[in-house]
C-alpha cells in the first residue's frame, strides 16, 4: 500500500506535502494474460501495486515491449474516426426492383459488382446471369435480357480488378466461363465514329442581338454523348443473349464453389471446388497455371492477403488454412473440431477448437503492414448455437486475439473488410442489420516490431429496410462519393431487388469544400505491373506482386491535412448560445405561422360576408349554436370592416 504524505503531528505543525500516487504499470512478469473458454482475454495480476511517483517518459520507454498495460491505452476512445458513421439506404427510385435472382446458393453472397456493374445469377432454365450498369435504376423486366452459357445453376461470380468487363462464372455443371460484358453496353469504335459524326443536338438556343444578327448568329446546343459511345436498350438485349465466352475452363470435375481474381496478378483467376482441388488458371488462355489437392474437404470461401502472396482458405470441415500457393504448400492450419470428432469421444469436439464452429467463412484483412502481420478474421456459428467472431494472428492459430459474440441467429454471416478504414462489415443472410466493427491499433513501441491489432472495436450498426439480406457486396472505393464523405457502398440483394447503401461520416459544411485524407488514403489502381508469366516464375522481382496505389482526390480539392480551415462563425460560437439562437427562432416561426393563418381566416370571414353562398337556399329551420357562432363572427368582421371603411375622421380640406 502507498505510505502517508504527512503524519498527524507534522499535518498539525503545520507542513504541507503532495500526495503519494501509484503507477497502474505493473513490473515486468507480474501481469499475464489468459484466454478464457470464450477466447477473450483478461488480465491476472500476480503480484500487488507498488507505490512510486507517476512515471516520466524514460519509465514508459523501459517498459516491457510485450502488449503490457502503457500510456498507449489512453488513446484507444480518440482513435475511432468512424464511429460516428451513418447508413442511408436508396430509395425505390435509385434501386433495381422486379427481379428473379437464384437464391439456391446457400453459403454464397450471390451478387457481385465492381464500379461499373453488377451481376446476380437468374432464376431460370440452365444457369444464366442478369447484369446490369450501376447507373441504371428502375424495374427490371420479366423477360430481360441474360447471359445464359452454363448448363446448371451459377454458385459464384467475380470481376477483375483490372479489366472493368471481365467477368467469371463457376456453375454446377463443373465448368468456368470468361465473359467481356464490355462489349454489350459499349460500341465498337467504328460505330463510336459513325455516331459521333452523325450525331444531331438535344437542344439548339439561339440568342439574338444587333451585332449577332448582322454578323452571326449565336447558338448554344446540348449534346448527348453518351448515345454515341453506349448501346440502346434493344441492341443492348440483343447483344447480352447472344453473347459467347471468351473462354470455358473444364479442368473441374465436380462443381464450382469459389472463384476469384489474384489482387495484384494480372487476369491470374483461382477457384475450388468439390472435387476438393484449388486450381489457378490464365483468364486469358484459359490454361492451368497450377493445382493444390486438399483432399481433407470442401473449400467454401478464399481470402487473399494484401499483396497476394498468401491465402486463407475455409473448409467444410470447420478449418482454416494459409496456402502458399506458388510454392503449392499449406503453411499453416487451424486444429479441425470433425477431426478431433472422428478420432477420439464426443467430449474432443469442444477442447480441440471451439472457436471454430459451421457456416465458417474468413476474411483476410489486409492493412498493409505485411504479409504475416495481417489478422485473420473468421465468422462461423458455435456448438451452444451463437454466431461469433474471431480475430487471429496468422502467425499462431492456435487461439484467436479477440472473441465476440453476435447473437443466436442461424443464417451465414459474409465479412467483408475494407482495407482504407481497417473496418470489417457484418451481415446475415437473412438479417436486416449491418454490423461494423473497427481494428483498434496500439502505437509501435520500438520501430521494427510489428503491432498486432490489438481491440476489435464495435463502431456502429445500420438497421436496413424489413426485406432481409439474401446476397451483399462491397463496391469498390473509387465509387464513393469523397465530396460528401462517402466512405463506403454496400449492394442489398433481397429477394426481388438491388439496393444501394451507402455509408457517411458526418463533417460541417465548410469542411466538405476539402478532401478528407486521414479517411480517404490511396487505394488501388486499376493497372497491375505483374502478368501470369511473372507469377509463375521462381526469379521474379517481388516488387512486381506490390499492389499500385492512387489517391483519390479530385482536381481542385485541397487537402484538409495540408490546409487549416478558417473557423466560421457558427464554429466558434458555444453550444448553448446555438441552442438558444434556435429556439428563438422557432418560436418566430411559430408565431409568424400563427399570424398568417389569423389573416387567411380574416379574409375568409370577410369573403364569405360580401360574396355570400345561396345556392342552397333558405330553411325554417332555427339556427344552431354553431350558426349563430359563424352569424357573430360575421357581424364582428363586418363591424370591423365598416369601422375600417368608415369616412367619420375624413378631413374634405385633405
Amino acid at each position: 500500500e502507498a505510505p502517508a504524505a504527512l503524519t498527524a503531528a507534522e499535518w498539525l505543525a503545520g507542513e504541507n506535502s503532495d500526495r503519494q500516487r501509484v503507477t497502474l504499470v505493473p513490473k515486468e512478469g507480474s501481469m499475464k494474460f489468459a484466454f478464457s473458454a470464450s477466447g477473450s482475454s483478461s488480465p491476472v495480476p500476480t503480484s500487488s501495486r507498488s507505490a512510486s511517483p507517476m512515471p516520466t517518459d524514460e519509465d514508459a520507454a523501459s517498459a516491457p515491449s510485450s502488449r503490457a498495460v502503457s500510456k498507449r491505452f489512453s488513446t484507444l476512445t480518440s482513435t475511432s474516426k468512424f464511429r460516428h458513421m451513418y447508413g442511408t439506404e436508396s430509395t425505390k427510385e435509385c434501386s433495381f426492383f422486379n427481379l428473379a435472382p437464384d437464391l439456391s446458393a446457400m453459403d454464397s453472397p450471390i451478387i457481385a459488382a465492381n464500379e461499373h456493374y453488377f451481376a446476380i445469377p437468374h432464376r431460370a432454365g440452365g444457369g444464366p446471369v442478369y447484369i446490369s450498369q450501376l447507373s441504371s435504376y428502375g424495374k427490371v423486366e420479366p423477360d430481360c435480357a441474360v447471359i445464359n452459357g452454363h448448363k446448371a445453376p451459377v454458385q459464384e461470380i467475380a470481376f477483375s480488378p483490372f479489366h472493368s468487363g471481365l467477368m467469371a462464372t463457376g456453375s454446377n455443371d463443373s465448368t468456368i466461363k470468361i465473359w467481356d460484358v464490355d462489349s454489350c453496353f459499349q460500341r465498337e469504335a467504328s460505330q463510336r465514329a459513325e455516331a459521333l459524326t452523325s450525331l444531331e443536338p438535344l437542344v439548339a438556343a439561339c440568342f439574338i442581338s444587333l451585332y449577332n444578327y448582322i454578323h452571326n448568329l449565336l447558338q448554344i446546343k446540348i449534346w448527348d454523348v453518351d448515345s454515341c459511345f453506349q448501346r440502346e436498350a434493344s441492341q443492348r438485349a440483343e447483344a447480352l443473349t447472344s453473347l459467347e465466352p471468351l473462354v470455358a475452363i473444364h479442368k473441374h470435375t465436380n462443381s464450382i464453389r469459389t472463384v476469384n481474381f489474384h489482387p495484384t496478378v494480372s487476369n491470374l483467376l483461382v477457384s475450388t471446388s468439390q472435387d476438393m482441388t484449388l486450381r489457378y488458371f490464365d483468364a486469358e488462355q484459359g490454361s492451368e497455371v497450377s493445382c493444390l489437392s486438399i483432399p481433407q474437404a470442401v473449400t467454401v470461401n478464399v481470402s487473399f492477403n494484401y499483396d497476394g502472396s498468401l491465402m486463407a482458405l475455409a473448409g467444410k470441415d470447420r478449418t482454416v488454412r494459409i496456402v502458399d500457393p506458388r510454392s503449392g504448400a499449406v503453411v499453416l492450419t487451424t486444429e479441425s473440431s470433425l477431426a478431433a470428432a472422428a478420432a477420439g469421444s464426443r467430449s474432443s469436439v469442444g477442447s480441440s477448437n471451439p472457436h471454430i464452429g459451421r457456416n465458417l467463412r474468413v476474411a483476410w484483412c489486409a492493412t498493409r503492414t505485411g504479409a504475416f502481420a495481417d489478422p485473420l478474421i473468421t465468422v462461423s456459428a458455435g456448438s451452444s448455437g451463437q454466431r461469433q467472431v474471431h480475430m487471429w494472428d496468422p502467425r499462431n492459430l492456435q487461439a484467436p486475439l479477440v472473441s465476440k459474440s453476435i447473437d443466436s441467429a442461424s443464417g451465414q454471416l459474409f465479412p467483408m473488410f475494407d482495407e482504407t478504414m481497417n473496418t470489417v462489415f457484418l451481415v446475415g443472410k437473412g438479417d436486416t442489420i449491418i454490423r461494423t466493427y473497427e481494428m483498434i491499433f496500439l502505437e509501435e513501441t520500438t520501430p521494427t516490431e510489428v503491432t498486432n491489432p490489438s481491440l476489435l472495436e464495435k463502431s456502429t450498426d445500420f438497421q436496413s429496410s424489413i426485406e432481409p439480406f439474401a446476397g451483399v457486396c462491397m463496391l469498390p472505393k473509387r465509387c464513393c462519393d469523397v465530396r460528401n464523405v462517402e466512405v463506403a457502398r454496400v449492394l442489398k440483394l433481397t429477394s426481388d431487388a438491388v439496393t444501394p447503401i451507402s455509408f457517411k461520416v458526418p463533417r460541417a459544411d465548410h469542411l466538405k469544400t476539402y478532401f478528407h485524407d486521414d479517411l480517404f488514403p490511396p487505394v488501388r489502381a486499376r493497372t497491375s505491373l505483374a502478368t501470369v508469366p511473372d507469377w509463375e516464375s521462381a526469379d521474379s522481382d517481388t516488387s512486381l506482386f506490390q499492389p499500385i496505389l492512387e489517391s483519390l482526390q479530385p482536381e481542385g480539392m485541397p487537402a484538409i491535412s495540408s490546409s487549416a480551415p478558417e473557423p466560421t462563425p457558427s464554429s466558434t460560437r458555444s453550444k448553448v448560445d446555438t441552442f438558444k439562437q434556435e429556439q428563438v427562432r422557432a418560436a418566430e416561426e411559430t408565431k409568424q405561422r400563427e399570424d398568417n393563418f389569423a389573416r387567411l381566416q380574416a379574409m375568409a370571414v370577410q369573403n364569405s360576408q360580401y360574396n355570400k353562398n345561396l345556392s342552397g337556399g333558405t330553411s325554417n329551420v332555427a339556427p344552431t349554436a354553431t350558426a349563430a357562432r359563424v352569424a357573430a363572427a360575421h357581424a364582428q368582421a363586418a363591424a370591423a370592416a365598416e369601422e375600417v371603411d368608415s369616412d367619420d375622421n375624413w378631413d374634405d380640406e385633405d
